[in-house]
């Protein structure tokens, strides 16, 4: 009985892979369609010569087709699932009363990590050609947009990659479904420059959705994480340059200090609290799948086609950055 048990889970967890692959398949491709759908109503926004006109379309266009692809990935795996068992989104309101002190610990994790980031990326050589990034931040209207463009992400990001990667694969295991959620995440942004520090950033977030069973937590914390990288490109790109670094330094300690305290409150509050406090939202606390059986559920279609475009994107814009910067 337990043999079989286990062969119907493992059958339904490849399953599910694989209309995750394909739900996500469909993202990658429509993210593509709608970004030049945007990109040609701007242009011909910009025809008119109102800047302000532009910047308004801009800012509101920007995030709407940003956000759609997400909302019809997800849509696309629940589709696929029909007669088929999925989990909903955890999308209750009240949180625990240290969600404050996971998102002061996320900030705290996260810089470390792009410190780290930006170390892996001196020793590949990659970097950033300073004609993609200055002079960019000097229109008011521009800034707002990149604002606006900073929020989108926060829900789109977290309701598929958090409610609905995760949260469907969950049952399977936390540690897999938290590890492959961010891998996935990671491969999302198709940015090589950014793979470790999206990787931990997923990982931060899948945590924050399974201690605290509701995703606003992790939205909260991709919304204020968003913001504090417009404002410090803002300020290093745009208004200070290079005089404002020992401040920006200086915040970053700060925020790593403050966030490995909040870690070791974290850890005393939820070892009191006991084993429910971190299962919280799943009835099914069973441990993971063997290591076959995940590696089946990796190469799956689905997942293959969608892993394989990312990779692909993503080293054809880090050629075309060599090349042509």
């Amino acid at each position: 009985c337990m043999l079989k048990d286990s062969s119907v889970r493992t059958r339904a967890y490849i399953s599910t892979m694989n209309r995750l692959g394909w739900g996500l398949v469909i993202f990658f491709v429509s993210f593509y369609v709608f970004s030049i759908a945007s990109e040609l109503i701007i242009t011909e926004v910009e025809y008119f010569g109102n800047p302000v006109v532009t910047s308004l379309v801009e800012g509101v266009l920007s995030p709407i087709c940003y956000m759609a692809p997400f909302f019809l990935g997800g849509i696309c795996f629940y589709a696929f699932s029909r007669k088929k068992e999925t989990q909903r989104i955890l999308y209750e309101v009240k949180l625990p009363p240290v969600f404050p002190l996971l998102i002061l610990a996320g900030f705290g994790i996260i810089t470390t990590a792009a410190y780290l980031n930006n170390i892996l990326c001196e020793l590949i050589g990659y970097s950033i050609p300073n004609e993609l990034i200055s002079g960019t931040y000097d229109n008011p209207y521009t800034v707002i947009g990149y604002m606006s463009t900073a929020l989108a992400p926060a829900f789109a990001e977290e309701f598929l990659f958090r409610g609905v990667v995760y949260g469907n694969l969950r049952p399977f295991g936390r540690t897999q479904a938290i590890l492959i959620s961010a891998t996935l995440f990671a491969l999302m942004h198709q940015n090589i420059g950014q793979i470790f520090y999206t990787f931990a950033a997923g990982i931060i977030m899948a945590l924050m959705y399974e201690l605290t069973g509701s995703i606003w937590c992790g939205v909260l914390y991709h919304m204020l994480n968003n913001q504090l990288s417009v404002i410090t490109d803002v300020l290093y790109n745009g208004m200070f340059g290079n005089s404002i670094e020992p401040l920006l330094i200086a915040w970053d300690i700060v925020l790593c200090v403050l966030g490995f305290a909040a870690i070791l409150v974290l850890v005393f509050y939820y070892k009191n609290k006991g084993k429910e406090a971190i299962t919280r939202g799943y009835a099914d606390g069973r441990e993971g799948l063997p290591s076959w059986a995940i590696r089946k559920g990796i190469t799956t279609s689905g997942m293959l086609v969608f892993s394989i475009a990312s990779i692909l994107s993503m080293l054809f814009t880090y050629l075309m950055i060599i090349l042509l910067y």
